[in-house]
């Protein structure tokens, strides 16, 4: 990564040495200190048979903070107002380099369904805040490290990579870091460079993503064949009006296949497009935007997919956005399974991780507001759209395995974790763990423990719940030990789960890992969810108090897993209340952001009740 970034910067890593360093307890992921760069124990530590999971976030933890040793160290902001520069253009060479290193891993095609998904579930509610924000006191801060900084950052710069070439992009990179190397700079100093370097108004195009929150709906309201005729808007989650005086405008690059990007600039703009079977609009998923296309483009988009006439991230963003649009009232959720449904024979990764995300956001308010019998009945569709693409995929290693084979065998298994009701799955997670606790770890690799964990503990009982404890006890690794945290809430009884629950405030669990046992109890049922909120309440001054010194991130993870299983408006109220009588300075803006989402689940399942996504019948007839 090093002689990759010399190569690419155009300026050689300037001091004599970089050592990089593992902290046993450590709030944050890294920290880019020039020369010594400190990190948590599982984004550094690999042990030996390390799933592709923890080797891929090992990789891109290491190229973001050694991009840093240029992009925050070398030349650093002027500023916090800036913040989102450093972790916005790390994040984006993270990236970047990883895909430089290892091309196999197809880190932009993740890009889609990962980072930019991230940034656009958090910038489409109203909490959200721009990307460059003021800070007035350097405290103020630790508010605006999130996914806006990080994500939306990368995502725009990406956009921007998109828009101006590879080749414009690179030169305007090299020329600022030459001119501003040991010293400070603003966002617009990068901007003149690209301008200078491109022979356009950069900074006219990036001030409608950097200092305004949010990202736009592009509505197709016509297509001729060769002309399309748009209309952008303002998206939020929730579907709420956007009033007259709240409207936003941004500069769009519209990118085709075949074609120059087009800056659309006005609210509606008719553009020419290349002529062929079907329209899609943000190609490679370059810009961050929904995409709301009409009822027959969209059954023209259908046939793409069934011909595999669609690229990987262009499929992943699809399914997103139907996601989001649904959410926000646009699409209808039926029509939105419908179009899962047909990608059945799906054998990508990145498309599975998205179809994933889709259903667990489903899942979520599905689970708080349909009849026992609708929820069974969804779960058994997730169990049939996985069944073929897991069956082929299979539990074992292949040696023909390339780094996405393993990713989607973890995921298919998870996804049958949580949704199947496939009695030889069951049986087969059952075999491979006994086998594991007997002591062969070959039969249980690292790719698959959490998932296999957690069926386990969903069909047994006390006994799986002590292996699994005793496990932890002799686990000599920090990756060892996480893999429990995140499956343990699984536990089958309510008694095991409020025994997770006290081990979490026991003191026993390191503060930077105590919010993922508490995260698994919540999200394992309905039941689980609510005895999690009333448990926090009950021992929020404990927990404040072990919180009182550490990083406020540790709180927002409390805040935001805790009320989690909340998808009505009266929940929304009592989760309001809580906070208004125990207020929490330093994390309103997570608290705001948990609100809005939860208000969001409930407008959505108030709309899914209207469908026929509510009906047991529905779910059969896909």
């Amino acid at each position: 990564a090093l002689d990759g970034y010399d190569d690419y910067f155009g300026l050689p890593y300037p001091l004599p040495k970089l050592d990089m360093i593992a902290i046993p307890e450590f709030a944050a992921g890294a920290m880019e200190n020039w020369g010594l760069v400190t990190y948590r124990e599982v984004d550094l530590l690999i042990a030996q048979g390390a799933s592709r999971k923890q080797m891929q976030r090992v990789c891109i933890v290491v190229t973001h903070e050694l991009a840093h040793q240029w992009f925050g160290n070398l030349v650093t902001m002027q500023w916090w107002d800036d913040l989102w520069l450093n972790e916005g253009f790390a994040s984006w060479c993270e990236n970047y380099m990883a895909d430089l290193i290892y091309p196999d891993f197809a880190m932009w095609d993740q890009f889609t369904s990962d980072a930019q998904a991230a940034a656009m579930r958090l910038d489409s509610l109203r909490s959200s805040h721009p990307i460059q924000v003021p800070i007035h006191r350097a405290e103020e801060v630790e508010e605006v490290f999130d996914a806006i900084s990080y994500c939306k950052g990368a995502s725009v710069i990406k956009m921007a990579h998109a828009y101006l070439g590879a080749e414009a992009f690179r030169t305007g990179l090299r020329a600022y870091m030459q001119q501003h190397k040991y010293s400070n700079t603003e966002t617009t100093d990068l901007w003149a460079a690209w301008s200078a370097a491109s022979g356009r108004k950069v900074d006219e195009l990036m001030a409608s993503w950097t200092e305004q929150m949010g990202y736009p709906l592009v509505t197709v309201k016509s297509f001729t064949g060769s002309e399309v005729e748009l209309e952008q808007s303002w998206f939020l989650a929730d579907g709420s009006e956007v009033k007259k005086e709240e409207e936003k405008l941004w500069k769009i690059p519209i990118i085709c296949k075949g074609q120059e990007p087009i800056l659309m600039e006005a609210k509606t703009q008719k553009i020419s497009v290349p002529k062929g079977d079907f329209l899609l609009l943000n190609a490679g998923r370059d810009v961050p935007m929904r995409v709301l296309y009409t009822p027959e483009t969209y059954s023209q988009l259908a046939t793409a997919i069934q011909k595999n006439q669609l690229g990987v991230s262009d499929r992943a963003g699809l399914v997103l956005d139907s996601f989001a649009l649904a959410k926000a009232g646009l699409l209808g959720a039926d029509q939105v399974f419908k179009l899962i449904a047909s990608f059945k024979s799906e054998r990508n990764f990145i498309v599975w991780d998205a179809i994933s995300q889709a259903l667990n956001g489903f899942d979520t308010v599905l689970m708080a507001g349909v009849t026992e019998k609708t929820y069974e009945a969804f779960k058994g569709f997730v169990s049939q759209l996985i069944a073929d693409a897991a069956k082929e995929v299979g539990w074992a290693q292949k040696s023909s395995d390339g780094h996405l084979d393993g990713l989607l065998r973890e995921t298919l298994i998870n996804m049958q974790s949580k949704y199947s009701v496939d009695p030889d799955a069951i049986a087969e997670a059952q075999r491979r763990f006994g086998g594991f606790m007997a002591g062969d770890s070959s039969i249980l690799p690292d790719d698959i423990k959490e998932p296999v964990f957690k069926m386990v503990l969903k069909a047994g009982g006390k006994k799986e719940y002590s292996e699994l404890r005793a496990l932890h006890e002799k686990a000599e690794t920090n990756i060892e030990r996480k893999h429990v945290y995140v499956t343990i809430g699984c536990a089958s009884d309510m008694a095991l789960k409020k025994d997770v629950l006290e081990w979490v405030v026991s003191g026993e669990i390191k503060i930077q890992d105590f919010f993922y046992p508490l995260g698994s109890v919540a999200a394992s049922s309905k039941e689980a969810a609510k005895f999690t909120w009333e448990f926090y309440k009950s021992n929020f001054e404990k927990i404040g108090n072990m919180l009182k010194s550490a990083n406020p991130s540790l709180m927002d993870a409390m805040i935001s897993l805790s009320a989690r299983g909340f998808s009505t408006v009266e929940g929304a109220e009592e989760v309001e209340q809580f906070y208004k009588d125990h207020p929490l300075k330093q994390n309103q803006r997570t608290i705001s952001q948990t609100l809005e989402s939860i208000r969001t689940n409930a407008a959505f399942l108030s709309r899914i009740l209207k469908t026929p996504c509510s009906e047991e019948s529905f779910w059969k007839s896909l």
